[in-house]
Parts: structure tokens; C-alpha cells; sequence
């Protein structure tokens, strides 16, 4: 599950999502810092949703991928939002998927109000 965003901008996509939700723009997201499993000296930016005093989504984490190196290069541009599971948690399947959709939800309202410039994006279940 989740949510693409076809660009060849997709750096600027990503920075500018990121920034917002730490800047506090947006009431209901934030954004963690998260140590990369194979460099401890690298900390990837994920977007949360904690919207009030209701945390019971902050285990999930929306990552936003770009294209790889190769796929740079063949010029496929995209910028993908994916939901994971925050590392060291455990949930049901049933509940990670319900939980999923729902950020993912909450996601595509932001991206429907804050981002007016934004032609088309899909949302991929599968």
C-alpha cells in the first residue's frame, strides 16, 4: 500500500513534505528521526501522524522513497509514501493494514489541501 506521486521533481516533493510537517504546518504531523539500519551515522526523516493526544497511529511511520539510481537514469521519476511499521514494534497484520490505510488517508487530505500545484497522484493497495 501506498501513495505515488509521479515527478521528475521528486527531491524537491520530498523536501518540501518533510520540511512542512516539521515546520509544525500541519496540526496533526510531525516528523521522527530514524537511524539507518546499515550506517548508525545516518537518520532518515519520516513523517508520524499524531493528531491531538491520540497516538495510537505514531507506530506508523510514512517513509517517502525516491527512484533508484537506475531508475534515475532510464528517467523514471517518482515519489512514493509507504507506510512502515516503526522498528521494535509488533502488530497484527489486520491491525498494521487498518492502521495503514487510515494514515495513508489522512496523507492524501493533505496532499488535496496544502498542495494545489499537484496534478494526479494514485494510490496503490497492493
Amino acid at each position: 500500500m501506498k501513495i505515488r506521486i509521479k515527478t521528475q521533481r521528486y527531491d524537491k516533493w520530498r523536501d518540501e513534505i518533510r520540511n512542512r510537517a516539521e515546520n509544525e504546518e500541519w496540526e496533526t504531523w510531525d516528523v521522527v528521526k530514524v537511524k539507518s539500519q546499515n550506517n548508525p551515522d545516518v537518520f532518515y526523516r519520516r513523517l508520524i501522524h499524531v493528531p491531538g493526544d491520540d497516538h495510537q497511529y505514531e507506530d506508523i511511520q510514512l517513509m517517502l522513497c525516491t527512484p533508484t539510481k537506475d531508475e534515475a537514469k532510464m528517467g523514471i521519476g517518482y515519489l512514493d509514501i509507504v507506510p512502515h511499521l516503526r522498528r521494535g514494534v509488533k502488530m497484527e497484520d489486520d491491525e498494521l493494514h487498518a492502521k495503514s490505510a487510515i494514515v495513508l488517508g489522512r496523507f492524501c487530505e493533505i496532499l488535496n489541501r496544502y498542495f494545489p500545484n499537484l496534478k494526479s497522484y494514485s494510490v496503490i493497495l497492493k
